[in-house]
């Protein structure tokens, strides 16, 4: 979906000549998608005739457009149309998560910096589209609806962090990269479980290897018991 999405942004741009400073970010972001996508399929072992039927569409829609000729190709109409539904992609993938923080009133999985990283490049785009882009309309729906979806996801987070969760305020911003206390202790427990089991000589078909404070526990699969 992100990748539609993004390939379609690409699309839109590319053939209304807009420079590429006003959208380097989304020709990023499509080709890291693609190549996301790309290991899921692989790790998840789904490289089979449907996934290269998909890929096959993907880059026959995608060069057709950017590249078939005026007569031939989309037209204007089509392509402004594209990027609707580019919206419309974007938009459906941070809805869940707004409705998810409501109904549970918390501040959920959702990064804070993250939040705050989207709600800042959206900003600085609607700029850039103002001043590189002529002010393109469906170009600033786009960067305008994003940022206000992910202004309402940092609104969530920090409230409910704050107000509901009693959490402070840094340690909202610190979550990325700072275990909270309670994770921590399930992560001991997990460890003495692991011990215990590694004395009485048990045998696991899933190799685990913990970290917690201490040297490496593996417990290798199929080991000879003791």
């Amino acid at each position: 979906m992100k990748v539609t999405a993004f390939t379609c942004l690409d699309t839109y741009n590319i053939k209304n000549g807009f420079p590429l400073a006003a959208w380097s970010e989304s020709l990023v972001n499509t080709v890291e998608s693609g190549f996301v996508l790309c290991l899921v399929a692989y790790f998840q072992k789904q490289l089979n005739l449907t996934t290269f039927l998909l890929a096959t569409t993907y880059i026959t829609a995608s060069s057709w457009a950017l590249f078939a000729p005026a007569s031939f190709g989309p037209s204007p109409e089509v392509i402004s149309l594209a990027q609707v539904f580019s919206i419309v992609l974007n938009t459906s993938a941070l809805l869940p998560q707004l409705k998810q923080n409501f109904e549970r009133q918390s501040s959920g999985d959702y990064s804070t910096i993250t939040a705050l990283v989207a709600c800042a490049i959206c900003g600085t785009r609607i700029y850039t589209t103002i001043e590189l882009a002529n002010g393109d309309p469906l170009l600033l729906l786009n960067y305008g609806v994003l940022f206000l979806l992910n202004v309402g996801l940092l609104a969530q987070v920090l409230y409910y962090g704050t107000q509901v969760e009693g959490k402070a305020l840094a340690s909202l911003f610190l979550a990325d990269i700072k275990s909270d206390d309670s994770s921590i202790e399930d992560l001991a427990k997990d460890v003495n479980m692991i011990e215990d089991a590694d004395k009485i000589g048990s045998v696991t078909s899933n190799p685990i290897v913990a970290f917690f404070d201490k040297p490496i526990i593996k417990v290798v699969e199929n080991a000879e018991e003791r």
